[in-house]
């Protein structure tokens, strides 16, 4: 069986995702036909220099018509060659770019967070960029040079073959030594572009946490870090080079010893009259085509292994095991408890410390659910394994009184609309995050959320309105802005299921009591789980669960948990204390 890491097995699985073979078929036929055609140019030539030697006029003029002829012929399958294998490259690219943008939307979040994604952008730029070039010129050249290489020896046979054995004695000696030496350059160049990766997500971060490096005047260590990728970059840069120029010197040396050695010896024998002019100058010219060929074999092979070794971090990403898309969708509308952990103990990949130990507990529907307690309890994590992030957790989580690994993810992630904390926008307009919620919502529906989450009014105050551009990651929004525009995508989803994750931590206080007041009406007849960090915020939730190292410490609500003067009444005290502080000082 073929290993799936050879060069042909590369080239060809790649064959295999590209669109519209049958054009690189005809290209490929046209690569044929002009090697054909050049070397049928040094028939004309040395006809051409015979007939004027000669002085045979017949011979001269039915040559000129076969030569101008010829070069028609060149020119037509020249264009239709670069024409068809341009289609079929950038079909095959912009296909590649799809299925590459398509898989990393369904990799688990687990795989996600293992790798930067500056290291994704730079497999979906600086990799897909290497194989686009290998289709559009390595790849033809692969193909022609060899086979007018062969053609070319077969006329030089024709024409001398003692010439053309003492010419290229050398050559196969050559030829080792070059192949030999481009061994290690799919292994540099490889690094090479795991470096540019490196860099892509140092450039990433910097322009993401901006704010951050100005305000910690972070900038001078940040500049460090990149140049120090920076410089590795360029080393490996380097050394990829020195390999590449020693193979460019072998490629000198393959070019100029069959021409040194026909010079002198065919020279010799035309003198002697073993071998016509033009015989003689055809010859030459053939050589051409042979000795490129074999100049430009080290060139190639280094071209094919650096952009194959691209290919390579493609394949990656494409063969990593994708979410499951297998389960079923339930109805959840007659479901008694909507959202149910039986001793779920729960670990993230790649830690032996358990997040969540023996979780239980139950949420009926409509009921409205809070939980609170320090950072690193559990929190975020429930909502997470709610929506299908992580699924190797023991125990059981049901949701609509099915188990969630019974579910197919996005009939159970429909169920359900998510707040987070780490507000995102895309960088489009603010009518068109709004309706990420809901595709079929229509303008009426926009504004009416918007108003429930208090946004309307300073959406109104932009000059383009609903149409304002929100810049990357909404950049030009403040962070309470952000955050309404957030809850209004959660509102128009209109999900039976409510998962709000710290959803007015970034709101001011004036903003927060309106929003609170939208979502308290918003949720009425939803089933919701709250994440707090104002615990004044959850007062009128049905119930709290106060979370601590992973476990459920204490349950009840508001007044229940302070009635208990317990770890509940001491977070709450000192939330309040600290509140009362900070009021103080604004006073001051």
């Amino acid at each position: 069986m073929e290993s799936k890491n050879t060069t042909f097995a590369k080239f060809r699985r790649l064959l295999k995702m590209f669109p519209k073979k049958s054009y690189f078929t005809l290209g490929i036929i046209f690569i044929v036909l002009m090697s054909i055609t050049s070397i049928a140019t040094s028939y004309v030539i040395r006809h051409f220099l015979d007939s004027a030697a000669n002085k045979d006029m017949d011979l001269f003029i039915n040559t000129l018509y076969l030569g101008l002829g010829i070069f028609l012929l060149d020119t037509l399958l020249s264009y239709l060659k670069v024409k068809l294998l341009g289609i079929y490259t950038e079909s095959g690219v912009t296909r590649l770019r799809k299925l590459l943008s398509k898989k990393i939307n369904k990799l688990p979040i687990r795989d996600l967070e293992k790798k930067h994604s500056g290291d994704y952008v730079s497999t979906a730029t600086n990799d897909i960029g290497k194989v686009r070039t290998f289709f559009a010129t390595t790849v033809p050249e692969i193909i022609s040079i060899p086979l007018t290489a062969i053609l070319a020896l077969i006329y030089l046979c024709i024409l001398s073959w003692k010439l053309t054995v003492v010419s290229l004695i050398l050559t196969p000696i050559l030829i080792l030594g070059a192949g030999k030496l481009s061994q290690s350059i799919s292994h540099i160049s490889r690094r090479l572009q795991d470096k540019l990766g490196k860099v892509n997500s140092i450039v990433q971060d910097a322009i993401g946490g901006i704010e951050i490096s100005k305000s910690y005047n972070l900038e001078d260590s940040l500049e460090e870090k990149y140049n120090h990728s920076v410089e590795e970059t360029v080393e490996t840069g380097k050394h990829l080079a020195k390999r590449t120029s020693i193979l460019e010197g072998f490629s000198q040396v393959l070019g100029i010893v069959p021409f040194f050695t026909t010079f002198l010896l065919g020279g010799y024998w035309a003198i002697k009259g073993d071998m016509t002019v033009g015989g003689l100058l055809a010859f030459i010219n053939l050589l051409n085509y042979l000795t490129y060929p074999v100049s430009q074999f080290p060139k190639l092979l280094g071209q094919t292994k650096s952009s194959l070794a691209a290919a390579d971090r493609i394949f990656e990403v494409m063969d990593d095991m994708e979410e499951r898309s297998e389960g079923e969708s339930f109805s959840i509308d007659n479901s008694k408890d909507l959202i149910e952990f039986n001793n779920v103990n729960f670990s993230y990949p790649g830690s032996n410390e358990k997040v969540l130990k023996g979780m239980n507990f139950t949420i009926k529907n409509g009921e409205s659910v809070a939980l609170v307690g320090p950072s690193g309890g559990g929190k975020s994590t429930i909502i997470k394994l709610l929506l299908g992030y992580y699924e190797n957790y023991d125990g059981d989580i049901m949701v609509g009184e099915r188990e969630l690994k019974e579910w197919n993810l996005n009939s159970l992630r429909d169920i359900s609309a998510l707040v987070s904390q780490d507000t995102f926008l895309f960088p489009e307009t603010i009518e068109t995050n709004i309706k990420y919620g809901r595709f079929d919502s229509n303008d009426k529906d926009i504004i009416e959320v918007a108003k429930k989450a208090n946004a309307h009014r300073f959406i109104e105050e932009f000059k383009d309105g609903y149409d304002t551009k929100v810049g990357q990651l909404g950049n030009t929004l403040s962070g309470g802005q952000k955050q309404r525009i957030s809850i209004a995508r959660a509102m128009i989803k209109d999900a039976p299921i409510l998962l709000l994750d710290e959803a007015t931590s970034a709101l001011d206080t004036e903003s927060e009591a309106l929003v609170q007041n939208a979502l308290e009406g918003f949720i009425e007849d939803k089933t919701s789980l709250v994440i707090a960090h104002r615990l004044s915020t959850i007062k009128n939730v049905d119930r709290i669960l106060v979370l601590n190292n992973g476990k459920i410490v204490e349950e009840g609500s508001h007044d229940e948990l302070i009635k208990l003067n317990g770890f509940y009444t001491e977070l709450y005290n000192k939330q309040l204390k600290n509140q009362q502080l900070t009021l103080k000082q604004e006073v001051v």
